[in-house]
């Protein structure tokens, strides 16, 4: 006895409840319409960016932007005559912008997206 039993019946779709053999009634019933790309990323917006979530990020990344800036400096501070000591090219001036700017880019990318 096979473990499949397979029909040799032509099958036809149900689609709303009622039997379809005309091709092209089936055709209209597959077809999907893909929706532009600002409606759907409006729509994806309405839905899922609610302000809340805006908030909570916007607070993330400006926070990770202080933290950024109190900690690296708090760094450069605790290891500046390591630094200045070991004669790189680059002194303290570099590494405290690089270190500030990192940190604005964060607060930054928070504000745009409290905004947007």
């Amino acid at each position: 006895m096979p473990l499949f039993r397979f029909s040799t019946k032509p099958t036809t779709k149900v689609i709303s409840s009622r039997t379809m053999s005309n091709p092209a009634d089936i055709q209209k019933a597959y077809d999907t319409t893909v929706p532009k790309l600002k409606d759907a990323l409006a729509a994806d917006k309405a839905k899922y960016d609610c302000f809340s979530c805006r908030l909570i990020g916007a607070t993330t990344f400006i926070g990770l932007g202080g933290f950024t800036y109190y900690t690296g400096h708090a760094q450069l501070r605790q290891s500046e005559a390591i630094i200045l000591k070991s004669g790189s090219k680059m002194g303290m001036a570099p590494r405290r912008g690089a270190i500030t700017i990192m940190s604005i880019a964060m607060a930054a990318i928070g504000a745009y997206r409290l905004v947007n």
